[in-house]
């Protein structure tokens, strides 16, 4: 979450999730002028997901016209647009650097399984390094992928 950007919407994929209720297609067809295709602006020109880098990267590399950018650069019209708090954007920052600190955690088990189960597939239940709580642990023979689930609700959960 940053300035800039809605705090109620969010992207899954190419779809664009908005907890308001708002149709980001309906808004972007509306900004654009008749015959511009508004799909190439959907993701990049409505406010609730300004992309800024991505346009710059895309314009660096020569792959939107002229007439793209002025379509990408015509904001939807958003009522409900709310830009996060200071304190709301500190907080996601946080929940990221803690997310971050407990994979860390995890790190040197996940390669000691991967080392010890080389080319067999193995599934168990260890103790979590981060909460102390179960840790169900899977190794896949195909691939040397690890996955895992702690038990403790919002501690642990990966797939490889």
């Amino acid at each position: 979450m940053t300035k800039g950007r809605c705090k109620h919407c969010s992207r899954q994929g190419l779809k664009i999730i908005c907890a308001k209720g708002l149709d980001p297609g309906a808004m972007a067809k509306a900004s654009c002028r008749p015959g511009e295709d508004y799909r190439l602006g959907l993701s990049l020109r409505i406010p609730c997901d300004t992309r800024e880098w991505y346009i710059a990267l895309l314009n660096r590399c020569g792959k939107i016209s002229e007439a793209q950018m002025n379509c990408i650069n015509q904001k939807a019209h958003c009522d409900q647009f709310e830009e996060p708090t200071d304190a709301e954007v500190a907080a996601y920052e946080a929940e990221g650097e803690a997310l971050v600190e407990r994979f860390r955690l995890i790190a040197p088990l996940i390669d000691k399984f991967k080392l010890e189960h080389k080319g067999k597939s193995w599934q168990g239940i260890v103790e979590c390094p981060v909460c102390k709580g179960k840790l169900h642990l899977s190794h896949a023979a195909l691939n040397g992928h690890v996955c895992g689930q702690c038990e403790t609700e919002g501690c642990l959960g990966w797939i490889e």
